[in-house]
């Protein structure tokens, strides 16, 4: 009776030594999924720092000014403009 006891408490802890080891597998297998998600979160966020500063700089008024006179482009006139009251009705909630 001892030896089965014995024998089952070996068994046991076996059986418990390979759960631990795989969850500790799946355990560093979820750390290094995170740990590039977050780098890859940081790439994106870095690219969207540079992104935001080239559109501030391709955006500059004084930039697009001689551009937009190059193409035949004129600053719009008072006439171009439709008064609001003669404007379609939007059916819906505004934006």
């Amino acid at each position: 009776m001892r030896g089965t006891m014995t024998a089952g408490a070996v068994a046991l802890a076996g059986i418990c030594a390979v759960a631990l080891y795989a969850v500790t597998l799946d355990t560093r297998r979820l750390e290094a999924r995170v740990h590039a998600l977050e780098r890859t979160a940081e790439r994106t966020e870095s690219d969207i720092v540079a992104l935001k500063g080239e559109f501030s700089h391709l955006a500059r008024p004084e930039r697009i000014e001689p551009l937009a006179r190059a193409l035949g482009l004129r600053a719009p006139v008072r006439q171009q403009f439709v008064p609001e009251d003669r404007l379609p009705r939007r059916e819906g909630p505004r934006p």
